[in-house]
């Protein structure tokens, strides 16, 4: 089982805290070890001539560079860091160049987004202004970053960590990308069943009401179609349609219409 975004990213956090530790008391023992090992290579320098060169010892910063690499590739889970201003960090877990493709070093994290969904990566980038323009907090702002990514191929999600956390000015932003796919995919089939199931209890115990409710949704359907200057009309026929559907169960078309009536109000 895969750990959720937020344990994730407290075992990243924590990880770097002890590699951090643990390679810099390496440092140490490595000095010495190469101070004893001195005579002996001496000696030995003669036969190892012929042989080619040893190859470089990689340094602690390279050694936790790796580790912390390996542990992010291994999560299942895309992680990748931004900073204040919206540009992207250098690295990120393999899952992130998987779903997404290798990011760009300094671009605008929305730059990076908008390929895969347009919608949700405008939403961002209008988002993220409120950061340095609004007086609002910070975890109100990215409460309101939008919480999942449709390429059309996957529905991910979006997780927004300010590091440090619990400080208004964030030196880096975290974003935990996890795909939940599946999740939805199974969301989506048993609230099908449901709703079949609701259309079937209604029919049965009121048939001639579901007819009329489906009678005036087709003509609310078919106002919708009106010209834009009559969109007080539209709105109707909407809120209409949302309460007809309702009626009968049908929470996915509910959510629909309540979602297109959001966006025309605007």
């Amino acid at each position: 089982n895969l750990m959720t975004p937020s344990e994730s990213v407290d075992l990243l956090l924590l990880t770097g805290a002890v590699l951090s530790r643990l390679m810099s008391s390496g440092d140490q023992r490595a000095t010495t070890e190469t101070s004893l090992n001195h005579g002996r290579e001496a000696q030995d320098a003669a036969s190892a001539q012929h042989l080619d060169a040893p190859s470089v010892e990689p340094s602690a910063q390279e050694l936790r560079a790796h580790a912390l690499q390996e542990l992010l590739d291994n999560t299942g889970q895309g992680f990748m860091t931004l900073l204040p201003s919206g540009r992207v960090q250098e690295g990120f877990s393999s899952a992130v160049e998987r779903w997404l493709g290798p990011p760009t070093r300094g671009a605008y994290v929305w730059e990076y987004l908008a390929p895969h969904d347009k919608h949700a990566a405008g939403w961002v980038e209008t988002t993220w202004g409120l950061i340095e323009d609004s007086d609002m907090p910070l975890d109100i702002v990215l409460k309101g970053m939008p919480a999942r990514l449709n390429t059309g191929e996957q529905i991910l999600s979006l997780q927004y960590r300010p590091i440090p956390e619990g400080r208004e000015n964030f030196e880096l932003l975290a974003l935990v990308i996890t795909d939940v796919t599946e999740q939805v995919q199974k969301e989506r089939a048993e609230a099908a069943e449901r709703e079949l199931f609701n259309l079937f209890q209604c029919i049965t115990s009121n048939r001639r009401g579901v007819l009329e409710l489906c009678e005036e949704a087709r003509e609310n359907v078919a106002a919708l179609g009106c010209e834009p200057e009559r969109q007080v009309e539209v709105l109707r026929a909407l809120h209409t349609l949302k309460g007809n559907v309702c009626t009968l169960g049908l929470e996915t078309m509910t959510e629909i219409c309540h979602d297109l009536e959001s966006e025309l109000a605007e």
